[in-house]
């Protein structure tokens, strides 16, 4: 998948399953809805050019690859403090912004 640039919001997913954005090389920006619980492990697999994913409060389980993180190319995570979100950015040395309003 080489055209999806965007994700905004999770439609009502409760989970992002593995490899659901498997290989979308342009995709640049992920913002999930509130309501999403779990992103499964290698669920940006190879999503080389993320730049910014808002994670909500509701996410309580990130996976991971290999043992790895599961973002590519560093992206900014977006997301409150002392959530699951924050402690997978703190624990893979991501780049984080925790946010200021309510989303």
């Amino acid at each position: 998948c080489t055209s999806l640039e965007a994700i905004i919001g999770g439609f009502g997913l409760k989970k992002i399953d593995t490899g659901a954005f498997l290989d979308c090389t342009n995709l640049r920006t992920v913002v999930l809805q509130d309501g999403t619980e779990c992103i499964e492990d290698g669920a940006f697999l190879g999503c080389i050019n993320l730049e910014e994913v808002l994670i909500p409060m509701s996410v309580q389980r990130i996976g991971n690859y290999g043992g790895g993180c599961i973002f590519e190319g560093n992206p900014v995570i977006l997301c409150e403090k002392y959530t699951a979100a924050y402690n997978y950015a703190v624990t893979y040395n991501l780049r984080y912004k925790i946010s200021e309003t309510d989303w």
